[in-house]
């Protein structure tokens, strides 16, 4: 079947969303991928200014015990330096660990405070626009590209990518790194986003020895630092530790600030301020220029707690300034980043700096790029946030009081008026996220609707859904359902949320667009799961959408294949997905391109052809986008191929790349199809362990989706191995827990698993009740032309009929499966079936029946000679058996060993063994490997024969 539908809901809303079940993650949207520049500032930390206060004490805390850390965390309220210390700790540090003091000489610590590696930074700051998921994800991946430029690019390549998934891969290409990495999120307490807390709990769960991880935050975020903290892989520094000591502070007034302070004074400050960097450097300003009379005075009555000194100071520091540089940081406070052109804009300066008095009339005022820069040389609460210095920012702080003193002097329409000068600059200047944040704030609807109405489409490109949200609940609700385009991008976004009940209320705003409006219904049918709605739908939005609207055609297309296929109706469905790739490969949208082929691909095994899926793949792979994460079911569809044609390592290969790119765009369809496909090549290559493994991860994968389907076909691939190592109990328990009985209908999407339960019916003898269910499998496959089906029915069919001793009917039906399984090639769909199959066949071709045959036969039966020779089997012979007596293990099973051997013979299932013997999965697949170490065998089955010739049974 098809496994990949065009639209998606967004993982970030949608992964819990119980009415729904979906086999896949977020393909290619139906609009075109459009991404904006990331703000190269936010990746860097602030230069250090040229005078700072070196802080060795804390350094050293930072470099202790580095190595056995997962995780360093500085909280404490603004303006205690927390930036500023992380900053000099990583500036500083040399290759072997080492720090500078000011003279540029070596300083040498104690050797605990020692590196015993050396490590990269990877910085963020991190900003209240960035409680996106989508967002986040960007710029985590931007970050460490800083440092390994390779680094987090497949983990991120999907554009709508669920954050835990996405730190998987992250974490996979992580610990193949050769050094360390130091990722800093600084201003952590920005973000108030329950999912991104849990994907940064679940990387510090898994976090890898080459990742070390930094937050910088004002308050204490939710995460589980109780379980950290216990296991000694938590440095945590507050404000109680940053603030300055009497040395340091007497540092910083006389040198940096240049004062002259008596020890007295400066003890008096150190203790008024309680040590507070913000508070000393405000009181700082205060102090220059005063005579030491006015100084003492000062001092006598300087007291307060933080938030009242910070008024008191800030007011006292902005009157000494000159009434154009008061103005220029009022007026530019409503900024979160600064630059000398925008600030320009905001005070309403022309190129040259000109500005306009009350009269008209011009005057000269510096350039704001050159006020920056004096207000950075004065200390005056502005941090540089490049290396060229054209961004800037204000300390929190300050900024905040600069605001509020704003607001008093001009009001809400003064405020306002500003916010439409930032927001037209940044539209002007190709940053559309910040233009919408300020016409918002300026109130200005009509301007943020319209900005909303030209970016709504990249961003539902890009899967920022928390971002459209927010903007299209800041406009009025009536404006949006005035406007066509925003009633059609709020009924995506509600659709693409799960929002499911709202949808139809924002589509009767939306006339004039009846192909897009066709398209969000089908979506909404398609996630409710009702397939023949869908499936009307999506026709009707297939014929409405103008021919030039390649994108969504081509997107439509794909999701229409995909719901025939959920139906079975494989016919319609390949004529979809045709037209999808074709009309994708035309435009360049290769991940639908991409994911239509393979899709096409996987249609036509079904259907038998297994030479044109190939064809398929190979056409699929030759794309100019073959190495995109969707690329990955080309190559797990070649692999189920090869696997086909018995070349089980090429296979192994081809399927192991398929789930690596699969991973990359968390797609669950292609990632979970490679692992069941991984299980299959495992058992052909004698190793059932490693077959089971395969398959239980595929489930654990659906269950994290919570995908119905691809859970049912992992556990039933399950049980399947459990009948391949006889262990029946194991494969009984499975039939009951999934409710099957061979009696129920059987769905078209149920097949595997009712294929799995006719095999167990064989294994109990109950020859019958399997035929029956067969023959109604057999009859719906050749009904809807799946030749693939038909094939493997009717070797089962023959199974049967010889194990009820009908010799003739099992000829038949096994005539019937070669005659058509040879045109293509088939070999792994019969010699899967074991011993029973391979004496079949030896039948036939000893009786002479079929002579047309007779030559697929013979290759079927050395196919099978040659998998014998690869395996090990335990001789059966009286003197092998005796040698192995007389020759017992060089190093004997311990006593839980030959526990745990017992329990394997009597079918219990890894995790039923763990359960019995109180411990861990992993525990009882290490003493596995020991077992079959010391056994010399490969699987259950070998060990459990060998261990009888020894007499350990």
């Amino acid at each position: 079947m098809a496994y990949f539908p065009a639209f998606q809901p967004s993982n970030t809303f949608f992964q819990d969303y119980n009415s729904c079940e979906f086999s896949m993650v977020e393909p290619a949207l139906p609009l075109e991928l459009s991404y904006p520049p990331l703000l190269a500032t936010k990746l860097y930390p602030p230069r250090r200014r040229a005078n700072w206060v070196s802080r060795p004490r804390l350094v050293a805390r930072l470099n202790q015990d580095f190595s056995q850390r997962k995780l360093t965390l500085i909280t404490a309220p603004t303006g205690f330096g927390k930036t500023t210390l992380v900053s000099e700790w990583l500036t500083e540090k040399d290759e072997g660990g080492r720090q500078k003091d000011e003279t540029g000489e070596v300083t040498t610590f104690h050797p605990s405070s020692f590196f015993p590696h050396p490590f990269k930074t990877a910085w963020l700051s991190l900003d209240k626009e960035d409680n996106d998921p989508a967002r986040f994800l960007s710029y985590l991946a931007a970050a460490l590209q800083t440092v390994y430029p390779a680094l987090g690019q497949s983990s991120f390549a999907a554009p709508s990518l669920p954050l835990e998934t996405a730190l998987i891969t992250l974490v996979n290409e992580i610990a193949a790194l050769p050094e360390t990495v130091a990722l800093v999120l600084d201003d952590y307490h920005l973000i108030e986003t329950e999912i991104i807390h849990q994907g940064l709990t679940f990387l510090l769960d898994h976090l890898p020895a080459q990742l070390h991880l930094v937050i910088l935050s004002r308050t204490t975020p939710p995460l589980p630092l109780g379980h950290l903290r216990a296991r000694g892989q938590l440095l945590e520094l507050q404000a109680a530790d940053l603030r300055f000591t009497s040395a340091e502070a007497a540092e910083f007034l006389n040198h940096v600030m240049g004062l002259s302070l008596a020890a007295a004074d400066i003890e008096t400050l150190e203790a008024r301020t309680e040590g507070w960097i913000a508070g000393l450097q405000l009181a700082a300003l205060s102090l220059q220029g005063l005579a030491p009379p006015d100084i003492s005075g000062f001092l006598a009555s300087f007291s307060g707690s933080h938030r009242y000194i910070a008024d008191y100071l800030v007011e006292e520091v902005l009157q000494r300034q000159p009434e154009a540089i008061q103005d220029f940081l009022l007026q530019t406070s409503i900024l979160d980043r600064l630059c000398g052109p925008l600030c320009d804009a905001m005070l309403g300066k022309d190129e040259g700096g000109r500005m306009k008095d009350e009269k008209n009339k011009f005057f000269i005022l510096h350039p704001s790029s050159f006020i920056l820069e004096q207000l950075e040389q004065a200390n005056l609460f502005i941090t540089p946030l490049d290396d060229e210095r054209r961004w800037y920012r204000y300390h929190h702080l300050f900024g905040d009081l600069l605001r509020n003193l704003l607001q008093k002097k001009v009001g809400q329409a003064g405020v306002a008026a500003l916010h439409r000068r930032a927001a037209e600059w940044f539209e002007g200047h190709g940053l559309p996220a910040e233009a919408v944040s300020h016409a918002l704030a300026a109130a200005d609807a009509p301007r943020a609707a319209r900005l909303v109405e030209q970016h709504a489409r990249s961003l539902l490109s890009r899967s920022e859904m928390t971002t459209l949200l927010s903007w299209l609940q800041a406009l009025p609700a009536e404006l949006i359902r005035s406007q066509a385009q925003l009633s059609l991008f709020q009924a995506w976004a509600s659709a693409l949320t799960g929002q499911l009940d709202v949808v139809e209320t924002y589509l009767q705003g939306a006339e004039g667009h009846p192909g897009e409006t066709a398209a969000i219904r089908g979506s909404v049918a398609y996630f409710r799961r009702d397939m023949p709605q869908a499936i009307g739908l999506y026709r009707q939005a297939f014929d409405l959408l103008p021919a030039d609207n390649s994108f969504l055609r081509g997107a439509v297309a794909l999701s229409l294949g995909v719901a025939y296929s959920w139906t079975g109706q494989v016919a319609q469905a390949g004529e979809a997905l045709t037209q999808a790739r074709t009309i994708s490969q035309a435009s360049g949208n290769w991940h639908v391109a991409l994911t239509a082929t393979w899709n096409l691909a996987q249609l036509e095994i079904e259907q038998g052809h297994l030479r044109q899926a190939a064809d398929l793949c190979r056409q699929a792979l030759e794309l100019p986008a073959s190495t995109l994460p969707a690329a990955g079911g080309a190559y797990v569809c070649l692999g189920s191929l090869l696997y086909e044609q018995n070349e089980l390592e090429s296979a192994v290969t081809q399927v192991e790349k398929g789930i690596e790119l699969g991973e990359q765009g968390a797609d669950l369809a292609i990632v979970a199809l490679g692992y069941l496909t991984l299980a299959r090549i495992r058992l052909a290559q004698a190793d059932p362990s490693g077959a089971l493994e395969a398959a239980q991860q595929a489930e654990q994968l659906a269950r994290r989706y919570n995908s119905r389907y691809w859970t049912a076909q992992a556990t039933a691939y399950q049980a399947r191995v459990w009948l391949a190592e006889g262990q029946l109990e194991a494969a009984l328990r499975w039939a009951e827990r999934s409710g099957l009985s061979p009696q129920n209908p059987v769905s078209y999407l149920a097949e595997i698993e009712y294929l799995t339960l006719a095999r167990l019916l064989l294994a109990q003898k109950k020859e019958t009740e399997a035929v029956e269910l067969l023959e109604r499998i057999r009859q719906a496959a050749e009904a809807s032309g799946r030749t693939g089906r038909v094939i493997e029915t009717l070797i089962l069919l023959s199974l049967a009929h010889e194990a009820s001793i009908d010799t003739e009917q099992a000829v038949t039906s096994l005539d019937q499966a070669l005659a058509l399984a040879e045109p293509e090639g088939y070999n792994r769909i019969f010699l899967d079936e074991g011993p029973p199959m391979v004496e079949l066949l030896k039948r036939m071709k000893a009786e002479g029946r079929e002579a047309r045959l007779k030559g697929y036969i013979e290759k079927l039966l050395l196919a099978h000679k040659k998998d014998e020779e690869k395996s090990f089997h335990p001789s059966s012979s009286p003197g092998a058996s005796h040698s192995a007596v007389l020759h017992p293990l060089i190093e004997p099973l311990s006593e839980r060993e030959l526990e745990l051997l017992g329990l394997i013979t009597a079918g219990l299932s890894n995790s039923e063994i763990a359960e019995k013997l109180v411990v861990t999965v992993g525990t009882v697949k290490w003493h596995l490997n020991n077992i079959y170490g010391k056994l010399g065998v490969r699987s259950r089955t070998q060990a459990t024969a060998r261990a009888r010739e020894l007499g350990l049974l």
